[in-house]
């Protein structure tokens, strides 16, 4: 514990961690606690996003483990996150059947699994999976005394797989959105005392925004209050009412601007928290911003500059290491950009488009609907 929250940046003390575990693995190779920590350790060291070959370090560390302890809720959760990408998740398929068995009390449990399935673009299992991490949450929150959740990370991917199953997921949305906007309102009436219980906002922004792009329903915003606590909420909000409106140069505009704004309100934040260090703006923000200014210019008639910046930006997305679960931009921009192409008539390069669409973000329906409308 001491080397871990002791001196030195994050990086740093991640590295001694793992060095200083790898020394306790190799005086006692036969503890299943040590090397469960050690593979743990070795993921912990994947700074700035997954990196394959650390991924696989990890594993091979953890497979050993997994073969004489199958059962061992640690050994079966940090192989899952070492196998949750589409190239390696058939392999964490082992894991995904035993994790949810194993820990059945356990709401996190229940949702790790679907890493795997998701990744296999198995929407009925990642329904499933999560549906159960649902219901242990709220039966735990029931039995402290509290209210039921629509909101939280369990509850965005639900939506999300059945939004990709063509399912109705409106309502868990709407329950969502209706917590954040009681939350909004409590924080108002108690003189802005608490913002803390403004933070599932983000939650709600998330999922209204999955609702608007594949199911075309846009709710409406709500209205944050503009502290620290809601500048990820806020962004979020400005990216899907860009996404809403993507042909008006004005909306398109405006909030571009909107989430420049935000991305230095969130720099300025960071900075506040940990002045010692320099932070950098999150990799997905900035990703954001560069497809608004290629939105931007597609709304403003620059067919060709709008294009071929939007390509751009689409090819430094898939160019990142690979994320876990929905995709953090909301509709990838291969599958923008495919659409856009398609209008233009050029079936070949949309095909391409919406296959690196794919890529990004696993058994997308309208990714897959695109490529079908080109190839019948």
């Amino acid at each position: 514990m001491e080397t871990i929250y002791g001196v030195g940046t994050k990086e740093e003390r991640d590295l001694a961690y793992l060095a200083y575990l790898r020394g306790m693995f190799a005086e006692d190779p036969d503890d299943i606690d040590i090397r469960a920590f050690t593979g743990l350790a070795i993921l912990g060291s994947s700074h700035g996003g997954r990196q394959i070959p650390l991924y696989m370090e990890a594993a091979g560390m953890l497979e050993p483990g997994f073969m004489t302890h199958e059962m061992h809720p640690g050994i079966l959760h940090y192989l899952i996150h070492s196998y949750d990408d589409p190239v390696h998740a058939p392999l964490g398929k082992r894991m995904a059947e035993r994790y949810a068995v194993s820990a059945p009390d356990a709401g996190h449990a229940q949702h790790m699994v679907s890493h795997i399935f998701y990744a296999l673009a198995d929407g009925e299992a990642t329904e499933a999976a999560n549906v159960r991490a649902a219901n242990v949450v709220n039966s735990q929150r029931l039995a402290r005394g509290r209210g039921e959740t629509s909101c939280g990370h369990y509850n965005e991917w639900l939506a999300y797989s059945l939004l990709q199953q063509g399912k109705d997921a409106s309502d868990l949305i709407r329950r969502c959105h209706a917590q954040a906007v009681e939350a909004v309102l409590q924080f108002n009436e108690s003189g802005s005392s608490d913002a803390s219980r403004l933070r599932g906002t983000w939650s709600a922004t998330r999922v209204a925004n999955f609702l608007g792009v594949e199911g075309a329903e846009w709710l409406e915003p709500i209205e944050l209050p503009e502290v620290p606590e809601t500048i990820a909420a806020r962004f979020q909000q400005a990216h899907g009412q860009l996404l809403k409106e993507r042909k008006d140069p004005v909306v398109v505009g405006s909030n571009l601007d909107l989430m420049k704004r935000l991305r230095d309100e969130g720099l300025a934040e960071a900075r506040r928290q940990n002045p010692d260090r320099d932070p950098e703006s999150p990799v997905w923000v900035a990703r954001s911003i560069e497809r608004g200014k290629a939105l931007l210019l597609l709304a403003e008639g620059e067919r060709d500059k709008g294009l071929a910046l939007l390509e751009e930006a689409a090819a430094e997305e898939l160019a990142l290491p690979i994320v876990f679960g929905p995709p953090p931009i909301f509709k990838p921009s291969y599958e923008i950009l495919g659409e856009e192409l398609l209008d233009d008539g050029r079936g070949k390069e949309a095909v391409e488009a919406f296959r690196k669409s794919l890529v990004l973000a696993p058994g997308r329906w309208r990714s897959l609907a695109g490529q079908a409308t080109i190839v019948n």
